[in-house]
């Protein structure tokens, strides 16, 4: 019998399900699919998310990699895209 490779394999499903695994974050990507957004902007689209847990889920989605934040300066109020 063939023994299997003892390094896993990694699943692309897997991977996504494990990044995308709350409640909000799936909701977020969803509202930023259509492009760039303040962050006020994006806590009007999704009632009922707090400022606080829609910070803490922007900054995991950019610790992951999903999302990227960028400031622009000359904008007023700075704008977060």
């Amino acid at each position: 019998m063939e023994r299997l490779s003892e390094t896993p394999t990694i699943c692309p499903v897997t991977v996504t399900a494990s990044a995308l695994s709350n409640k909000w974050k799936p909701v977020i990507v969803n509202r930023l699919l259509d492009g760039p957004k303040r962050f006020s902007e994006i806590r009007r689209l999704i009632p009922g998310i707090s400022s606080k847990v829609l910070s803490q889920n922007l900054a995991s989605l950019e610790t992951q990699g999903i999302v990227k934040r960028r400031i622009v300066a000359d904008a007023r109020p700075v704008l977060v895209l």
